[in-house]
C-alpha cells in the first residue's frame, strides 16, 4: 500500500530511462504473450514535392502485423491522391514483409471514409473514446 512507501512522490517531469524501462517491459509482455520476439521495427515513409516533406506516414512491425501510427498530407497537397499513394506504398511495404495484415485507428469520419476506400474495413468502434470522440479499429488484409 502506498501508505507504506511515505516517500512516493509524483512529477511530470520526462524521465527517458524510466520510459525505455516501461516500453522494454511492454515489449517483453507482448513477446511472452504472443511468442514473438524481437523489436518493433519501425516504418518511416515521407512524400517529398521540391526536396521539402509534404506527407509521411509512421508505422511498426511486429510480427505478421503493420501498425500504422499516423499518416499526414500537408494541407497544400491534401486532395490530390497522396494519401491513396501513401496506402499504396505502405501496401507494398507491407507485403515486402510478407505481413498478413496493416492496423490503425482513427477519431474522424473524413479519415474513416478515406481508409474504407482504400480497402481498410472497421473491426470495432469505442463511442466517446478520446475528448468525446468516437474511435475506429480499422484494419486492411493483405
Amino acid at each position: 500500500m502506498i501508505k507504506d512507501l511515505p516517500s512516493i512522490y509524483f512529477t511530470q517531469d520526462v524521465d527517458k530511462n524510466f520510459d525505455v524501462k516501461a516500453s522494454q517491459a511492454l515489449l517483453q509482455e507482448c513477446n511472452n504473450r504472443m511468442g514473438l520476439k524481437g523489436e518493433f521495427k519501425r516504418i518511416s515513409l515521407y512524400a517529398k514535392h521540391s526536396n521539402k516533406t509534404v506527407a509521411g506516414a509512421i508505422g511498426f512491425v511486429h510480427g505478421q502485423i503493420m501498425w500504422i501510427d499516423s499518416i499526414y498530407v500537408e494541407e497544400a497537397f491534401q486532395n490530390k491522391g497522396l494519401g491513396g499513394q501513401i496506402i499504396s506504398e505502405l501496401t507494398q511495404i507491407a507485403e515486402k514483409y510478407n505481413l498478413r495484415e496493416m492496423q490503425l485507428n482513427t477519431y474522424f469520419p473524413r479519415a474513416f471514409a478515406f481508409f474504407k476506400k482504400y480497402g481498410f474495413e472497421e473491426v470495432a468502434a469505442v463511442p466517446g473514446w478520446k475528448y468525446d470522440i468516437t474511435c475506429y479499429l480499422m484494419r486492411k488484409i493483405i
